[in-house]
């Protein structure tokens, strides 16, 4: 069998039956229905579905209620309207062997009579008495103790207590064993007195006291009562008045002065119970007391009622009926005037206080007297008078978008405020206010260009009540100001710009001009001008001058200046650089330079406009240069005032009345030979010529009768992968602008100098500088020259101090580069130009063959020949287009017998002997 709390337990009637008929099973199943627990589950099994093991499942309806409560107590907790009842938890079902489940609740009721008072009968008590406000908690199982406190019953009243338990079946149990049999479950409920009250105060007046207190915390107060005592010390009181509960004030009036009133209050219960009467008094309050001296009461509603620039008009109520008059204080205790009486308490009485200052503050209060003494203080008011409207209202500025304003006082005090008030209309029909201010003046901006304007002033004292205005001042706002003006500097021209102007019906612009900042300026325009630029012609280029712009409109109102600017016109480019440039030094250690007059720009006008001519001087070739002397344009010769030694460098720079400088011209040294240096505009490429070489650059001393410029220019675009640095060298002639292929040198004299990175021991650089990143050593670096077919490796002398690789040449003129390549440790064969075949026919194209060696160690080479293929010498091999700075490293063939005379075309044999090594190849000669 299972009841119905999930316990469960099959009963097997049979393990194996062969027959049983109908009416044995059914007999089998009244028995199991009358003899089942209550609401269980009854089950018979059938697992081989015959009448062997047939199985049958019953759920009987739950009849039986809960289990009646044997032991129902009520105690006290102490605390006042609270019974605490406890009991034994019964049982879900009142059967002997139902299990120990708990009930799902209970009911508890209470009367202040008990069953017995009716007559025993519990039925009728049940019906009549009141439910629990709060129910018990949810029920425990038996046998344990379940407990309940219930609360708000009548203080001091006997009350009796029942219970009954509810299952999950809605079945209630019979009313508790002692309500039913006695005796029931009953208390007296605690009756405690009120607390005590708290916060007695006491205020008195001439013959009245009035006491006020703290609202009860009692739960069942029903009043309170006030007790009083005049003897001293305070000792026997009496009581004088019962008050309800609500009430927290008394009092007492008509009380005889010069005596002291001791008085406590008491708070009192609704009685045990409330309906028996017997209330319960609390204890005594603190004494409170007051002495009645017989001075009047304090007036009340003290204020100010009417105010002017040097008034106040104080105003109170009347509060005594005693007082022989009334007198006004500061707040800060000083006594401002003494009054008479009023015509009877309740009555209003004024002062009027005069001789104050405009927008001053005045706190003061009242107090009422007589023969004996004064009155406590009324209530302190403050109030402020008024400030004086401000005078001689005045425009001190107007402006384009702005006008100030400024004006008197008027005998206010420092600190008053001041309100303007500005509008389009004289009425002021639409205006706007500004913020207070303090100052006695005002800057009003945000306005519009060329409008009528109105503006008005008033003060405000301290509490913000403004004064009437001054006189209306009016005026009319400039027109706009041209903004944004700049002014820019062309050849013998000033161009104007400027942004379009705001000015309400613009008629246009008029632009002036003068030779100083401070004026007179003149003006250019004849009428106005519709655009917002300006272009002024036909200058003098190097003069600077000044330029404002004012705007005018159909009124024909003009605008004040814009902003002044300047600008210088000038040539858009500089001269060219002086050309020719050569130096002598005497015995004497004096050194001069002399070069040819620059007679062109670099656009190749000869409208050069030459200023003169700047000297620079290093001491060393790469610089830094600094100015060491200024030439007049018409000199073409400088001697320098200081002796060589030291050995230093020069070069010149021509600037033009603009202030256009030309780039620097060739860098001299100061030698009995000077060498003359070109370099690129970086400083990193340099090509130096000896003074015998240097010649050729002269137009008084080379064949065209021209100066000759050139040109070492950094190819940035080519320096990729290896190359380290790309550079063209170019040579024209300066007049005419012919480039000149080649110099036609007739040995490698003339340096070319590369820096490709910074050195170990770092001469100056050039702001600006860059080098490009050398990952392996600087001595497998090498410079390769365009021979206009491929790049042929020169190779170079590499000086690590310096960051340069080196190397003279008679073709100073192309394409060069630097880059890394691994140079040979010892003498060796780089290349052959052109490839083995060349044509020695005189025009000028392949008519000689180049060996282009590496010599690093500087080597003698003791034989350079060239045999036919018999094996007879032909010829020797010459120096080559380029040499290092010790040893040959290149050498040339014209195709050329000893005798002088072109050899036959064939093929030919070189031997070069050096370092103890013997290279061969052969070469073709092609006619």
């Amino acid at each position: 069998m299972r009841d119905m709390r999930g316990k469960s337990l099959i009963l097997n009637l049979f393990k194996r039956v062969s027959s049983v008929g109908r009416e044995g099973l059914g007999l089998l199943a009244v028995l199991l229905l009358t003899t089942a627990i209550p609401s269980a589950v009854h089950s018979l099994s059938n697992p081989a579905n015959d009448a062997a093991g047939l199985s049958i499942r019953l759920r009987p309806r739950d009849s039986f209620p809960p289990s009646r409560i044997t032991d129902l107590g009520a105690a006290t907790t102490f605390r006042e309207g609270e019974a605490l009842l406890q009991w034994t938890a019964p049982k879900a079902d009142d059967l002997p062997a139902a299990p120990n489940d708990p009930i799902s609740e209970y009911i508890v009721r209470y009367a202040t009579y008990g069953v017995a008072d009716l007559g025993g009968d519990s039925t009728s008590w049940w019906n009549r008495a009141a439910d629990a406000v709060n129910e018990p908690a949810p029920p425990l199982s038996p046998p344990d103790v379940d407990s309940f406190i219930l609360t708000g019953l009548e203080p001091g009243a006997t009350v009796y207590f029942g219970i009954r338990g509810r299952d999950s079946s809605s079945l209630v149990s019979l009313i508790d064993i002692p309500s039913q049999d006695g005796p029931q479950a009953n208390l007296l409920v605690p009756d405690f007195p009120p607390p005590v009250v708290t916060g007695l105060g006491v205020n008195a007046s001439s013959n009245a006291v009035t006491l006020s207190w703290s609202a009860s915390t009692a739960t069942d107060l029903s009043s309170y009562r006030v007790y009083w005592d005049t003897s001293s010390p305070a000792d026997v009181f009496t009581s004088t008045v019962t008050l309800p509960a609500g009430t927290t004030s008394y009092a007492f009036t008509g009380l005889a002065v010069l005596n002291t009133y001791y008085f406590y209050v008491t708070a009192l219960d609704k009685g045990q119970p409330s309906f028996a009467g017997g209330a319960l008094e609390s204890s005594p309050s603190a004494i409170a007391s007051a002495f009645l001296s017989g001075v009047p009461a304090p007036p009340f509603n003290f204020r100010a009622v009417a105010v002017s620039t040097a008034s106040i008009t104080w105003e109170w109520v009347d509060n005594s009926a005693n007082e022989d008059g009334f007198r006004i204080y500061s707040a800060t205790g000083g006594l401002i005037a003494q009054t008479g009486p009023s015509p009877g308490s309740g009555s209003a009485a004024q002062y009027v206080e005069t001789g104050l200052t405009p927008n001053i503050s005045a706190a003061r209060l009242v107090k009422s007297f007589n023969i004996s003494g004064e009155s406590l203080a009324s209530n302190t008011t403050t109030a402020v008078t008024l400030a004086n409207p401000p005078a001689g209202t005045a425009l001190t500025g107007v402006f384009i978008t702005s006008a100030t304003l400024s004006w008197n006082a008027n005998n206010n005090p420092a600190g008053t405020l001041y309100r303007v008030e500005r509008s389009t209309e004289p009425g002021f029909g639409a205006s706007t206010a500004s913020a207070p201010v303090t100052a006695q003046s005002y800057a009003d901006t945000g306005l519009s260009p060329s409008t009528t304007y109105f503006w008005r002033v008033r003060a405000e004292n301290i509490a913000g009540t403004a004064t009437v205005n001054d006189s209306t001042v009016t005026a009319r706002t400039l027109s706009t100001l041209i903004r944004g003006l700049t002014a820019t500097g062309k050849n013998h021209q000033v161009l104007l710009d400027w942004e379009d102007s705001i000015e309400p019906n613009l008629l246009g612009y008029h632009v002036y001009r003068s030779s100083f900042s401070i004026g007179p300026f003149a003006r250019l325009t004849t009428a106005p001008a519709a655009a917002s630029g300006y272009q002024d012609h036909s200058l003098t280029n190097g003069v600077t001058l000044y330029y404002a712009v004012t705007t005018i409109n159909a009124a024909s109102e003009e605008s004040v200046f814009s902003n002044i600017v300047f600008a210088v016109p000038r040539k858009d480019v500089g001269p060219q650089e002086p050309l020719g440039v050569i130096g002598s030094l005497d015995s004497s250690g004096i050194f001069t330079l002399r070069w040819s007059p620059v007679t062109m720009d670099v656009a190749g006008s000869t409208d050069v406009e030459l200023a003169g001519y700047k000297i620079f001087k290093s001491s060393d070739v790469e610089g830094p240069y600094q100015f060491r002397d200024l030439v007049p344009p018409a000199t073409n010769i400088w001697t320098a005032a200081e002796l060589v030694p030291p050995v230093v460098w020069y070069m010149i720079r021509s600037f033009d009345i603009s202030g256009n400088e030309s780039v620097e011209s060739a860098h001299v040294q100061t030698l009995a030979v000077p060498v003359i240096a070109i370099a690129s505009e970086d400083e990193t490429a340099r090509v130096l010529f000896t003074a015998d070489d240097a010649k050729m650059l002269a137009a008084a001393t080379n064949e065209t009768a021209q100066d000759i410029r050139v040109t070492v220019t950094r190819v940035k675009d080519d320096e990729q992968g290896r190359v380290l640095n790309a550079y063209e060298i170019k040579s024209v002639q300066a007049a005419s602008g012919t480039e000149i292929k080649d110099l036609n040198l007739k040995k490698p004299s003339i340096e070319l100098q590369f820096r490709f990175m910074p050195g170990l021991r770092p001469a100056y650089v050039k702001s600006g500088t860059a080098f490009n990143f050398l990952s392996g050593s600087p001595r497998d670096t090498g410079i390769f020259w365009h021979n206009s077919v491929e790049f042929v490796k020169f190779g170079g002398n590499v000086d690590e101090d310096r960051g340069t690789i080196s190397i003279k040449t008679a073709k100073p003129l192309g394409k060069f580069q630097v880059r890394q390549v691994k140079r040979a440790s010892e003498f060796t064969l780089n290349q052959l130009t052109p490839r083995k075949i060349f044509t020695p026919n005189g025009d000028g194209v392949n008519d000689e063959i180049t060996l282009f060696l590496d010599n690093p160690n500087d080597s003698i080479i003791s034989q350079a020949k060239v045999y036919d293929i018999t094996g007879a010498e032909v010829s020797d091999f010459k120096q080559g287009i380029v040499a290092g700075v010790h040893g040959v490293v290149s050498l040339t063939w014209d195709g050329r017998d000893k005798s002088g005379s072109i050899v036959r075309s064939g093929v030919y044999v070189y031997q070069i002997q050096s370092e103890g090594k013997v290279i061969n190849g052969t070469i073709v000669v092609a006619r």
